[in-house]
């Protein structure tokens, strides 16, 4: 694979975290379904399947931005209190997300 690829291929996975944490970030204090997101998601046009969501979610998770929670109906997410202050610029975006301004 050519660099050009690669970068392409690390651009969306950075989008799409960025557009995870938003999203959780949007529907709080409810938790977000990942079925719901994956709709969301696809609906922006972006190709993304049910097992890149959970690699990103997992991303997220082990970055401290959200909390993933597995219950009976599902997987729910939640942004963690860092995760809220990266989304509203309180704190810088981590290495990985692509944040964008918040309008």
């Amino acid at each position: 694979m050519n660099s050009d690829y690669l970068d392409l291929e690390q651009a969306f996975r950075a989008d799409v975290r960025w557009r995870i944490l938003r999203a959780a970030y949007i529907s709080r204090p409810t938790p977000l379904t990942e079925r719901i997101l994956l709709i969301a998601l696809r609906s922006a046009d972006l190709s993304v399947t049910p097992l890149e969501l959970q690699r990103q979610s997992a991303y997220l998770r082990d970055k401290g931005l959200i909390e993933v929670e597995h219950t009976p109906a599902g997987v729910r997410l939640s942004p963690t209190s860092v995760g809220i202050d990266v989304v509203e610029g309180i704190l810088p975006c981590p290495p990985g997300v692509h944040c964008s301004p918040v309008n």
